[in-house]
């Protein structure tokens, strides 16, 4: 390997792992010395199990098209905020150009405790968040109408008081 004292004085070890240090396979001695040359960057192994993950997952985006979930993407917010809007909801995303619309849309209503309709709808199955003070949605290309009308019922639950 390149020993240590070539390697730039500037450069942090951000991580230390199993192979960064002098005895990788004593894992008793967890106060060793980080190795002398580069292999001191080494963090451990791969992660082999997350890696056949991340291969399947490309696999599947690049067979159904990049472009064609963007397009599902925009169609399903679309859907979204017009049903929000039906259900009189305050959409706050900008959306009235195309190049402005994304897969992420944040609404409001006057006297909805967000944070409290977050956890209410985490019981629920319905993933959501709160930024700014409004409720952050993002459906992606595995949501159908389906997941979007359980998402109404519940939100017209909430404001009507019943809840779980």
């Amino acid at each position: 390997g390149i020993p240590a004292n070539v390697l730039p004085a500037n450069v942090d070890q951000a991580l230390v792992g199993w192979f960064s240090v002098a005895k990788p396979f004593d894992f008793d001695d967890v106060d060793q010395p980080l190795r002398a040359t580069a292999a001191r960057y080494e963090e451990g192994a791969y992660n082999f199990a997350g890696l056949q993950g991340m291969c399947a997952a490309l696999r599947q985006i690049n067979a159904l098209g990049v472009d064609a979930i963007h397009g599902r993407i925009i169609e399903l917010t679309d859907k979204l905020c017009e049903g929000l809007d039906a259900h009189k909801w305050d959409v706050i995303s900008p959306r009235d150009h195309p190049g402005e619309k994304s897969g992420i849309v944040l609404c409001t209503r006057e006297g909805i405790n967000f944070h409290t309709l977050q956890e209410d709808l985490h019981w629920r199955s319905i993933a959501a968040s709160v930024r700014g003070g409004a409720l952050r949605l993002a459906p992606h290309a595995y949501n159908d109408e389906s997941d979007l009308e359980r998402l109404f019922e519940a939100l017209d639950e909430v404001v009507s008081g019943t809840t779980r």
